[in-house]
């Protein structure tokens, strides 16, 4: 089940502007919010990262998630 009061937290506090860019790749198209550890309620400034959505995308395929159900 996700959280979703993290997922919110998270937003409020780390802010797309249109100075960010993506951290991997400097794109500045489609940012999101990736957290490393897949734990929406673990906002530590070293789990969270800003990538754009081909970024993002890529990093749960290389983890094997594509496609599946996220709980």
């Amino acid at each position: 089940m996700k959280d979703y009061n993290g997922m919110h937290q998270c937003q409020r506090m780390y802010q797309i502007t249109e100075d960010t860019v993506c951290e991997w790749c400097g794109s500045k198209r489609l940012l999101q919010r990736h957290h490393l550890d897949r734990n929406c309620s673990n906002n530590d400034k070293s789990n969270v990262v800003i990538l754009c959505q081909d970024c993002h995308t890529k990093t749960h395929v290389e983890r094997g998630e594509w496609g599946r159900k996220h709980d």
